[in-house]
């Protein structure tokens, strides 16, 4: 079993002030539809691993690999592993996406679960950012972070309707998924999981078998622990953790 670490939240942080705060500074740079390609080849490295793709997924399991928009994800956590792979949470079905997020960091295991469809049901989840900070948020701080950004942005919530730190019991920085339903955006049709040794804090998209890609970003003012600011750029979901040996970036895409 796991061994989960307990540790009372920063005293002296605040909310959405100095290197926790939240920025309206800038606007979104993405294109609704039709996104340019910032991706720097000179970032791709031997030792990346996918570790996840929604597209393999559906493949390996004799489905159509194009055509699924993506219309929740729940983040599931607990202190043994013992997840399915697939959970009814208010009569929908979710299935498991395999990757523990704290692999190799302690604390809880966590695990993304996602709910797809091939038709327009209800409004697709269009937009993924990421909140950091050195303090644990209520439900009403990260909305409140969130609120100077088009669309409905809501965080990531486990099964009981809860926001889930994503670093949780691992020693690292506070780290929320935020998801938007924002229909001036194109749907997202699939997520990716990427592990690796290399800092692709500075990666803006990536091309994969046609499709571009773009990572999770961090919507927070927040220096890291290398006294980075990592504002607009790709989350680190393993951010600052005291023993994780690989990073985990989320990436999705409309294509």
């Amino acid at each position: 079993m796991k061994k989960t670490y307990w540790f009372a939240a920063a005293f002296g942080a605040f909310l959405c002030v100095a290197s926790t705060s939240c920025s309206n500074e800038e606007e979104l740079n993405e294109n609704p539809v039709s996104e340019k390609i910032a991706y720097d080849k000179d970032e791709v490295v031997s030792d990346e691993e996918v570790i996840f793709s929604t597209f393999d997924h559906a493949q390996k399991n004799g489905l159509k690999s194009t055509g699924f928009y993506t219309y929740d994800i729940r983040v599931l956590h607990g202190n043994s592993n013992d997840f399915p792979d697939l959970v009814n949470i208010g009569g929908y079905s979710y299935s498991k996406l395999d990757q523990d997020f704290n692999e190799g960091a302690g604390g809880e295991w966590i695990y993304l679960y996602y709910r797809t469809y091939n038709t327009t049901v209800e409004q697709p989840l269009t937009n993924m950012a990421a909140i950091a900070s050195r303090r644990w948020y209520s439900e009403s701080d990260l909305r409140s972070c969130m609120s100077d950004y088009a669309g409905a942005w809501y965080p990531g919530r486990d099964q009981n309707d809860n926001p889930v730190d994503m670093n949780a019991g691992s020693g690292g920085k506070y780290v929320y998924l935020e998801l938007s339903k924002d229909n001036m955006y194109a749907p997202i049709t699939g997520i990716q999981v990427v592990s690796t040794t290399k800092d692709y804090i500075y990666l803006k998209s990536k091309v994969v078998d046609g499709r571009t890609y773009y990572p999770v970003k961090c919507y927070t003012d927040i220096l890291d622990n290398a006294n980075r600011n990592v504002l607009w750029q790709a989350m680190e979901f393993n951010m600052d953790t005291n023993k994780h040996k690989k990073n985990i970036y989320i990436y999705y895409t409309r294509d």
